[in-house]
C-alpha cells in the first residue's frame, strides 16, 4: 500500500493510491471511505476540489449528504469507475498543462498586474493560453477587452491581447504604465525564449 499526500485548497488529504495516475488522485474514487474521514463535514465539495477527482464530487452530491464512511463508500462500482475513466482525461490535461513553457508574472514588481490575473484565474479564466500573432487581431483583442474603460491607471487585460483567448470577456483592471512596461518586457523575452508562436500555448502564473 502506498500513502501519499493530495493538496487541496483548503485541507491536505493522505490518500491511498494504486499508483497509476499522477499522484494517484484519480484513484481515490476507488476508496472514498477514506475521503470521507477527511473531509466528513463537506464530502462532496472535499472530493470534487481533488485533482482528478472531480467527477467522483459529483457522484458524492448525487448519491446525498453521506451520513457514514460506509455510505460513501456504498457507491456503486459503476460509478466509480466512470469517475476514474473522467478523472484520466482531468489528469492528462493537468499534467500537459505541467510540462508547458511557464510566463511567471512577478507579483512583488507588478503587483496590480499579479492581482488582475490571479482574480481573473479564480473568476474562470484559463490559466493555459495560445499566442497570437498577427498584429490587427491583437489590436482588435485589446480594443474589444478594453472598450468602456475609464481608468484610473491604464488598461490591464487577462487573458492577454496577445492570446487567442483575449479580446471580449477579457478582465480589465487599470495598473500603473510602468508595470505594463516590464510586463511587456518580460513577455517578450518569454516568447523569444521558450520560441512561442502563432497558436503555441503556455502557462500563466503569478509568484509573490
Amino acid at each position: 500500500m502506498t500513502i501519499t499526500t493530495v493538496y487541496t485548497e483548503n485541507l491536505t488529504v493522505p490518500v491511498r493510491t494504486l499508483g497509476q495516475f499522477k499522484d494517484g488522485a484519480v484513484n481515490a474514487a476507488r476508496h472514498p471511505s477514506e475521503f470521507y474521514n477527511a473531509c466528513s463535514e463537506r464530502p462532496a465539495e472535499c472530493l470534487g476540489q481533488v485533482l482528478g477527482g472531480v467527477a467522483f464530487g459529483g457522484v458524492a452530491a448525487e448519491i446525498g449528504p453521506a451520513t457514514s464512511s460506509v455510505e460513501v463508500a456504498a457507491a456503486s462500482d459503476v460509478a466509480a469507475t466512470e469517475a476514474i475513466e473522467a478523472g484520466t482525461s482531468e489528469v492528462a490535461v493537468a499534467t500537459e498543462a505541467a510540462n508547458l513553457p511557464t510566463l511567471e508574472i512577478d507579483g512583488t514588481k507588478m503587483p496590480n498586474i499579479g492581482r488582475n490575473i490571479e482574480s481573473a484565474q479564480q473568476a474562470g479564466q484559463p490559466s493555459v493560453l495560445a499566442r497570437e500573432t498577427d498584429p490587427a487581431i491583437i489590436n482588435a483583442n485589446r480594443s474589444a477587452a478594453c472598450a468602456g474603460f475609464c481608468g484610473p491607471g491604464s488598461p490591464d487585460e487577462y487573458p492577454f491581447a496577445s492570446t487567442t483567448q483575449g479580446g471580449a470577456g477579457a478582465q480589465v483592471n487599470g495598473v500603473p504604465l510602468a508595470e505594463q512596461r516590464i510586463q511587456g518586457g518580460v513577455m517578450s523575452q518569454f516568447y523569444q525564449k521558450n520560441g512561442i508562436g502563432q497558436g503555441d500555448q503556455f502557462r500563466v502564473v503569478v509568484r509573490w
